[in-house]
């Protein structure tokens, strides 16, 4: 009796053990090589990145932003750093200065998305916990960024305050080669498209 114990004992420690286990677990499998060279030719910068080359460098800009339709702007001046990053596939820009009479800092990426075709902005401060995020296109004859998005509504900036998000549209104009502008439309309670930041910069001199 006590040896078909032990032996009932043994069986039932084996099935847990499998119990909590688990299924056993197949070894890792490499992607075919034909499949790999696809995933990494979709990943690589392509000739529509190029098209983001007028931003890279150094740059004066005179700010202004209007936190009501009708209200006056207000402006200040920063300066600007971009570059590429990530072997060519973004640019980075660092923005710097004083608005609303606080230390101003931003963080602008920009892109192109080789999957769905369009360029991209991401756009962080530190006056803020929203991000904003834009996709559009590019017009080679005006020379001209045009991208949509939604963000989170501010009704301190005179935007709708019934809703959590609302759309906002960024156009950016390349003026030669030393000089953009850049500017923010964003929707006001009534509906109502406004221009809510214009920012010009000029190219700094070496």
């Amino acid at each position: 009796m006590v040896n078909l114990r032990i032996i009932f004992i043994g069986i039932g420690m084996g099935l847990l053990a499998v119990v909590f286990a688990g299924p056993m677990q197949s070894p890792p499998t490499t992607p075919p090589a034909s499949e790999l060279a696809e995933l990494f030719k979709n990943g690589e910068p392509t000739a529509r990145h190029r098209e983001l080359d007028s931003f890279v460098g150094t740059w004066n800009q005179n700010v202004r932003c209007w936190l009501r339709p009708d209200a006056p702007p207000i402006e200040s001046t920063m300066t600007a750093e971009y570059a590429w990053v990530l072997d060519g596939r973004y640019i980075e820009g660092r923005c710097r200065g004083t608005l609303l009479g606080k230390p101003f800092e931003a963080i602008e990426i920009r892109g192109f998305d080789n999957a769905s075709g369009c360029f991209t902005l991401q756009w962080f401060d530190n006056l803020g916990t929203s991000a904003l995020i834009a996709a559009g296109q590019f017009d080679a004859q005006s020379r001209v960024f045009s991208l949509q998005g939604e963000k989170s509504s501010c009704p301190q900036a005179g935007e709708v305050p019934s809703k959590p998000t609302v759309a906002f549209r960024t156009a950016t104009h390349l003026v030669g080669s030393d000089r953009m502008i850049f500017e923010i439309f964003s929707s006001s309670p009534e509906g109502r498209e406004f221009r809510s930041l214009q920012v010009i910069s000029a190219r700094r001199e070496p």
